[in-house]
Parts: C-alpha cells; structure tokens; sequence
C-alpha cells in the first residue's frame, strides 16, 4: 500500500480535538508547507472558540483514500492559480480549453496535488493515522 506524507492546517483547539478523536472524511489536505499555514491561519481567524493560534499536522494516508479536491480547482487560490492564469476568469477558461491539467477521475490525486496543491480524504483516520 502506497503513502504519502500530507499536511493538515487547523486552530489550535481543532488540533487537540483532531488528536483525540483523528480526521472526519472529506478532511483537507495539502502537500505544500504555505497552503498548510495559510488554512492554518484561516482556522485560526474562524475559530468560534476564540483559541488563540493554529497548527500544521503532519499525516502519512494512504493514496488508496485519497480523492482530487475539485473546491480548490473551482476556487482556486492565488498562490497555485499564479502558476497558471492571472486572474479566476482565465484560470477557468484555462480548465475548459484543457490548458490546465484536470483530473481524470475523481481519485487522480496525482493531478490534483499537481495543480492545486490539496486532496481530500475519503475515510476518516484514526489518530493512530497521524505524525504531529
């Protein structure tokens, strides 16, 4: 069984929670350090708890579970959509004409970590499942 080693950005509180109890299907993952942080930070800005900071954790998941996260590819970040259009508009275009690589089903994780840099998980995963 083949692995990979992903990132997971969340508040802090979220964090202890995911400790405790692991990730919940359709959980987001990336493969790059910034997007990690940036949705580290967002979680944090989000937080209804009021915790004070977020965390990057470290998973090792099985690509048998993983599945392209088609949200990043209809909203996509400027960080990622820079490398491949200047705006939202062109970006989509950009799908349409197939001058960006789509996925070819929904489990090419492949190209989605490509592309936008994020999958997501189709199981949820134990704590056991995790490296922090």
């Amino acid at each position: 069984m083949s692995e990979l080693l992903l990132m997971h950005g969340t508040c802090a509180c979220k964090a202890q929670q995911i400790r405790e109890t692991g990730f919940h299907a359709d959980s987001y993952f990336t493969d790059d350090s910034d997007i990690a942080l940036y949705y580290g930070e967002v979680a944090a800005d989000e937080c209804l708890s009021g915790c004070d900071g977020y965390l990057v954790l470290d998973v090792v998941i099985p690509t048998d579970n993983l599945k392209v996260d088609y949200n990043s590819y209809d909203e996509p970040l400027t960080y990622f959509r820079d490398r491949f259009a200047a705006c939202d508009r062109q970006w989509h275009a950009m799908l349409v004409s197939g001058d960006i690589p789509y996925p070819a089903d929904a489990r090419d994780h492949k190209t989605s970590l490509a592309v936008v840099n994020a999958v997501q998980c189709d199981a949820a995963l134990p704590f056991t499942a995790l490296r922090v």
